[in-house]
């Protein structure tokens, strides 16, 4: 014999919670009863006692006028003080004989008090009994009150109007008849729910199965539903766990990714500016923010022509590459911003491509290549010198040659002149401008061929006393004054003589520089880095922009008794020796050198100084 499974704990306490239901509706159903029958119960004997005082007044006022009978005002004014809607005295009381008799009496009072429902009322009032309260035609009720003998009335019937008290009359039966049907639909309702409230479970719990989870067969299908929620719930906290640690992981990451980007962008030597398709800037570093002189207020999110508003040729041409889709590539410009510099800056605009290798924006690299540039000039003017000088070195020789075979014919000439007692001295100018011009050869074949030095540690102040020693004996240097700053404690691997040289060129050069007054030489030493700095400043006339970078160049000369040698044999020193020379000058303010040499560390050779002292030796 098959048994079916034992009721789980929540079918039983649903099947208990909808028999508490009913029996609670049981219970409402009859206090409802009870309630009306109370209210009906109340309202009739209100109504009974109040017709029965009526009643007794009546009585009295018959009694008290008898024999005579009480006048129609009198009894008006009773049934007005009452509230009455009816007053009648029957001088005699209904026949005893038989039915028949009894019903024409009736009727014959029921005519006097509602002539329009008489045969109605009158089978009421056979039915009522006296001293009692009988329900009448529609809302009103009568009370039938035997008069005491000897008073000449036998019966006082008096009416009042009672709708509350009729509608509990009259919705008695349909209120019993409504709960009946409601005690009859809860019944069905009970059934209905007991039967069906189980099945979304039971539908539930076969969906779960289909889905592949695991549903103990012992459990019931409200067990099966309730702990495979509970397991879901398990497994989706466990998911939100899992989720919320694998969100932190990733804002983590994508927190360093960002972090990084950033050190990225502010830890390269050149500009970064990166723009999406529409031209707003995404990225900006500092050092891309300096060369284009962006407002601080521009911020990520700005139009590109926010960032480039100071680069009017750098912001058309990637207005060209944005709005006609112009290749991108690598220009450099000079003078990229309007500031009075001739900067100049390599710029690669390329595209940023997608994971379609679609274009979704713009990189824009800016490098600042005015330090190349300069380096770049030097090497092509090292290049034309290096030519210049082996072609003249050549010339040179062949003019030495030639002013030899002049100054052989011109001392023969002057032989001859003594021997004939004519005047010698225009034989002695010629012989004097020959001199000079041998001299002159001879300086620029010492600037053109190779400089043989002997480097050596060298204290710069020793080397900076004794060059200016020398133009404190010179004759035509008395009133020149010197000042010198800085630390001189500073050793450089360098030739001493040369870089003497070196000194006094630059020293002559700012001595000349003054036009009238007392010259004034500020020398200052200082250490950067691993090189060692070392400035020559006059306050003199001052040099033309134009002719700063000449200056540097064989044979030119601001002035007129000048050979143009002495700065450029000065340059070429200093490069030899690895380092730099540089100028600054602003007319009618002054003229700065400024010198860069490699320093000595701790004892050992500057970095470079053996290599380059064995190039120099080879």
């Amino acid at each position: 014999m098959r048994t079916g499974k034992p009721k789980s704990r929540y079918e039983s306490e649903v099947r208990l919670g909808l028999i508490v239901i009913v029996l609670l509706l049981l219970f409402l159903n009859l206090a409802t009863n009870l309630t009306m029958y109370r209210a009906r119960l109340t309202e009739r004997e209100e109504t009974a006692d109040h017709l029965r005082q009526g009643a007794l007044a009546v009585s009295r006022q018959v009694q008290q006028s008898y024999p005579n009978q009480p006048t129609t005002a009198d009894l008006e004014q009773s049934r007005v003080r009452y509230n009455l809607s009816g007053l009648l005295l029957v001088p005699s009381r209904p026949p005893q004989s038989n039915r028949k008799d009894q019903q024409g009496w009736y009727h014959e009072v029921a005519s006097q008090l509602h002539p329009y429902h008489a045969d109605e009322l009158a089978l009421v009032l056979a039915d009522g009994e006296f001293n009692e309260l009988v329900r009448g035609v529609v809302s009103e009720f009568y009370y039938m009150y035997p008069v005491p003998a000897g008073a000449g009335h036998s019966l006082v019937v008096l009416s009042v109007e009672r709708p509350a008290l009729a509608y509990l009359e009259d919705s008695r039966t349909t209120i019993l008849m409504a709960q009946v049907i409601a005690l009859l639909v809860v019944g069905l309702v009970y059934f209905v729910l007991s039967r069906f409230i189980f099945r979304p479970f039971r539908r539930i719990r076969q969906r779960a199965v289909e889905a592949g989870r695991q549903v103990d067969e012992s459990d019931d299908e409200t067990e099966a539903v309730v702990r495979e929620y509970e397991r879901v719930i398990e497994e989706l906290k466990r998911k939100e766990a899992e989720l919320v640690q694998m969100n932190a992981t990733i804002r983590d990451k994508a927190d360093s990714f960002e972090q990084f980007n950033q050190y990225l962008l502010e830890s390269g030597q050149s500009g970064i500016v990166t723009l999406d398709s529409y031209g707003r800037v995404v990225a900006i570093n500092e050092i891309a923010r300096q060369i284009l002189l962006v407002d601080p207020t521009v911020s990520v999110g700005a139009d590109y022509s926010e960032v480039f508003s100071n680069a009017t040729d750098l912001r058309g041409d990637v207005q060209k590459i944005l709005d006609q889709n112009a290749a991108p590539g690598y220009r450099e410009y000079t003078g990229l911003i309007a500031d009075g510099q001739n900067s100049v800056h390599g710029i690669t605009v390329s595209f940023i491509k997608g994971r379609g290798q679609d274009e979704v924006g713009l990189l824009i690299l800016i490098h600042d290549l005015s330090e190349l540039a300069r380096l770049r000039e030097e090497l092509e003017s090292s290049t034309r010198l290096a030519a210049l000088g082996e072609m003249a070195g050549g010339l040179a020789h062949q003019l030495r040659n030639s002013l030899g075979a002049i100054s052989g014919y011109g001392h023969l000439l002057k032989k001859r002149l003594s021997v004939e007692s004519l005047p010698i001295d225009k034989a002695d100018a010629l012989l004097s401008e020959i001199r000079e011009a041998d001299e002159l050869i001879g300086r620029f074949l010492t600037f053109a061929k190779p400089l043989e030095c002997s480097l050596a540690s060298v204290s710069l102040g020793g080397l900076l006393e004794d060059a200016i020693e020398q133009f404190r004996v010179r004759d035509d240097c008395p009133d020149v004054e010197f000042s010198i700053n800085g630390c001189q404690d500073i050793f450089v691997q360098a030739d001493a003589v040369l870089m003497k040289q070196v000194f006094a060129n630059v020293i002559d050069n700012g001595i000349k520089a003054y036009e009238r007054g007392k010259p004034y030489i500020e020398i200052s030493v200082s250490p950067r880095g691993d090189q060692a700095v070392l400035e020559i400043r006059d306050h003199g006339s001052g040099i033309p922009e134009e002719d700063l970078e000449r200056i540097f160049t064989p044979f030119f000369s601001s002035r007129p008794a000048g050979t143009g040698l002495g700065l450029s044999l000065a340059r070429k020193i200093v490069d030899l020796h690895g380092g730099h020379l540089s100028v600054e000058s602003e007319l009618g303010r002054g003229t700065c050198f400024a010198i860069h040499l490699p320093c000595v560390r701790s004892g050992q050779e500057s970095l470079g100084v053996s290599d380059l002292s064995q190039q120099i030796q080879k």
